[in-house]
């Protein structure tokens, strides 16, 4: 057996739907924040933390060329503040 709302509920209903709509915060559909560490380079790990990527992400987008790396060892490497806030902008190489 079905039950059918009548005009007063489905009123409400409309009512408190568009209530709830208008106290949602507007943050959720906002850009996450995002925090580049205070330093003049950043290691792999600091970059994918700061834009929540991979470390894996980070290593393809160097070997890609697309962020800009500096040696400072054999196997040690940094990338630039400058890089990230690159990054960060869209900028294109």
């Amino acid at each position: 057996m079905k039950v059918q709302a009548g005009p007063a509920t489905k009123t409400k209903l409309k009512a408190s739907v568009r209530a709830t709509q208008a106290t949602e915060p507007k943050s959720a559909t906002a850009a996450p924040e995002v925090s580049i560490p205070n330093t003049l380079t950043l290691t792999r790990k600091e970059f994918a933390a700061a834009f929540r990527l991979s470390l894996r992400t980070v290593e393809r987008m160097i070997a890609a060329g697309e962020i800009q790396i500096r040696h400072i060892g054999p196997k040690a490497v940094r990338i630039p503040r400058t890089e990230a806030e690159r990054y960060l902008t869209g900028g294109a190489r």
